[in-house]
């Protein structure tokens, strides 16, 4: 099953938390909204902490500097949504910052695609 919502989660998946390690993904609740921040800045990230971030309208990663270009080999970029778009309209994300990642072209296509059906309303990339 080739799951185009897995580019939205992708980076959830892609490896097994580790119990030495800390979680990089931390979930900030106010009055307002949930907010979710993570640094995958370590040399071994634990990408599949991002999981935490499922319910969150505000949306910070922090790459570290790494290309995501090793993710190619693990989507499918034009995979059929059909079946996953209701999953997709009903994450709660509003506002996206993605910092410090090298993404690939057919990964930020096929996400772009992915968040169009999404209730996103700001999308920022940065170089930092």
């Amino acid at each position: 099953m080739k799951l185009m919502l897995g580019l939205l989660l992708l980076p959830l998946t892609l490896v097994h938390a580790s119990p030495a390690t800390p979680e990089p993904c931390e979930l900030d609740q106010d009055e307002e909204s949930v907010r979710c921040y993570c640094n995958f800045s370590d040399p071994q990230p634990n990408w599949s902490s991002a999981f935490l971030c499922a319910g969150a309208e505000d949306v910070e990663f922090y790459g570290g500097g790494r290309s995501l270009e090793y993710l190619l080999k693990r989507v499918d970029t034009e995979a059929n949504l059909g079946q996953y778009t209701d999953i997709i309209r009903s994450l709660p994300l509003k506002r996206l910052t993605v910092r410090s990642a090298r993404v690939p072209t057919q990964i930020l296509f096929g996400t772009l695609r992915v968040l169009g059906y999404s209730g996103l309303r700001e999308l920022t990339l940065e170089n930092s």
